[in-house]
């Protein structure tokens, strides 16, 4: 014969069980204070783990611009592999068309709008332009968006359009710096030219595969821009690079025999003052 138990409390929930082996009916069940530890326990485990994971996903960030900028180092070398004298990209800035005309007004990260086009024949996709750790991607697909009916960003075409058609520029502002120097115009000049501005080393950035810098100076780095603390001697890195946490953490530099540095913050230090007396950061 079975035999029933009935089990009794106060301030407490109970839900019948039935033991398969003992056919006896049990009751259980949680309490207010069970409830409440169970979810402090879960908080704090969250509190430790969303660190760890948000942490992991800038890493793989990470990774991915250093894909990017290898990328950009294999379509550097398949561009220099189809000119006679092994010149890299340096498409002609149009300083004579735009409010570029001062020297002192150019940054490294103003390319030629041709550029697109050009390197997108040696695998520069419209990302590979892009560091996934920053909002520059986000900030341009959602400019060309809201301006071509909602769709993205998927060709270089579309890169090409949403600057020289939707914001009628007449340079290419990339989420990068590039080094190789481009002419200015029809004036001789190129930039950047260590002779014409505030450069930390005096050697010339590669203009071919020949030069001696070839794979000592970086072709290319992250968009990294700092100004100087009170006494004017100490970079206080604001913009750009890596960032987590609050912090630069590193930096992307790219250099053409297909090496990318990721360079520490503590690593990191001023290559050429802009306009503005800020310094450009790898």
């Amino acid at each position: 014969m079975k035999m029933r138990t009935n089990v009794s409390g106060h301030g407490r929930s109970h839900s019948p069980l039935k033991s398969e082996s003992t056919g006896i009916i049990t009751a259980w069940g949680f309490t207010l204070i069970d409830l409440i530890v169970t979810i402090a326990v879960i908080a704090i485990l969250l509190a430790l783990l969303l660190p760890a994971l948000a942490y992991a996903s800038f890493r793989s960030k990470v990774t991915v611009c250093s894909s990017n900028f290898r990328q950009l180092c294999v379509a550097t070398s398949l561009y220099a592999g189809d000119d006679s004298r092994g010149r890299l990209p340096a498409y002609r800035l149009p300083v004579e068309s735009s409010a570029l005309a001062g020297y002192r007004t150019l940054e490294p990260w103003f390319l030629p709008m041709p550029m697109i086009m050009g390197m997108a024949e040696h695998g520069m996709v419209p990302k590979l332009w892009y560091c996934p750790t920053r909002s520059g991607w986000r900030d341009i697909n959602g400019a060309f968006q809201s301006l071509n009916n909602g769709r993205s960003i998927v060709t270089s075409q579309d890169l090409y359009k949403s600057f020289a058609i939707d914001q009628r520029a007449v340079i290419f502002p990339p989420d990068l710096c590039w080094w190789v120097p481009r002419p200015l115009g029809e004036s001789g000049m190129v930039y950047p030219d260590p002779t014409l501005c505030r450069t930390r080393v005096p050697t010339q950035w590669p203009k071919s595969t020949a030069d001696a810098s070839a794979n000592i100076l970086p072709i290319a780095s992250d968009w990294n821009v700092a100004g100087w603390d009170n006494s004017g001697m100490t970079l206080k890195v604001i913009f750009g690079g890596h960032r987590f946490d609050g912090r630069i953490r590193s930096c992307s530099v790219a250099y053409l025999d297909g090496r990318v540095e990721t360079k520490p913050s503590k690593q990191l230090n001023w290559q050429i003052i802009g306009p503005y007396d800020h310094a450009v950061v790898y």
